[in-house]
């Protein structure tokens, strides 16, 4: 937050970037739903490339199934310790801030902007 309010806020190219970024902010209307599919899917397959298009769409597959299996394991894991643990917080809560903030228009939801959450789990 600090951050935010000491180099974002009032910045001379933040209506600049909130233009090129436009496509990246989830907008607040029933097309939440749709962007939202397109976006996760994007970001699970859109770093994927290989010389095969049906290869990057199995790879992407793949990693968003286990993405979802993982998540739905956050899930069960609560429901059943009748508590949420840390880790599981860990995984989930950034995912959900950052789509808040996309939501704001203050931090896009693209592919090259979540690898920032690779190393949560270490």
């Amino acid at each position: 937050m600090i951050y935010y309010f000491l180099f974002i806020k009032n910045h001379p190219a933040e209506k600049l970037m909130s233009v090129y970024w436009s496509n990246y902010f989830m907008p607040l209307n029933w097309d939440a739903f749709h962007w939202l599919n397109y976006k996760i899917w994007e970001v699970f397959c859109g770093f994927i490339y290989t010389p095969f298009s049906r290869l990057n769409w199995i790879l992407g597959s793949l990693i968003l199934a286990s993405s979802i299996i993982a998540l739905i394991g956050v899930v069960i894991s609560a429901i059943r310790r009748k508590s949420i643990n840390l880790y599981s917080i860990s995984i989930v809560l950034p995912f959900i801030i950052h789509l808040s903030l996309s939501a704001l228009s203050k931090f896009p939801f693209a592919p090259g902007r979540l690898t920032i959450y690779l190393a949560i789990p270490l």
